[in-house]
């Protein structure tokens, strides 16, 4: 889990650094492209590198999760929802428990005054 929001510690940071290159290099580069050149913002070009390889490193990581291991969460998150129905179920009982057994108390004080 450290090792999991370091590395979100340190991707973002790094995006950050990216945008505030893109944001700070605004002058205009020629890209050619199928034989014609126009000018465009070289933070652009930075800023659709980044989106690039944001869209393909999601993808690698969705592709990488396999079929097995999300059968197996929600198995579990179906174990743990189970638990935690009985639980609930558990603690009614109890309340309900508690309540008759105050009611019962408080019954026979009432014969006791009558």
């Amino acid at each position: 889990m450290l090792a999991r929001k370091m590395l979100l510690a340190v991707s973002s940071l790094l995006t950050l650094f990216i945008l505030f290159v893109c944001m700070a290099n605004f002058q205009a580069v020629d890209l050619t492209c199928f034989g014609s050149a126009r000018p465009i913002p070289l933070g652009f070009l930075l800023f659709g590198a980044l989106s690039a390889g944001a869209l393909t490193g999601l993808s690698i990581a969705q592709l990488g999760r396999s079929p097995a291991a999300n059968e197996q969460r929600k198995l579990d998150w179906q174990i743990q929802d189970a638990k935690l129905i009985a639980e609930v179920k558990s603690d009614r009982e109890k309340q309900l428990e508690a309540k008759i057994a105050t009611l019962e108390t408080a019954l026979k004080q009432a014969l006791k005054k009558a």
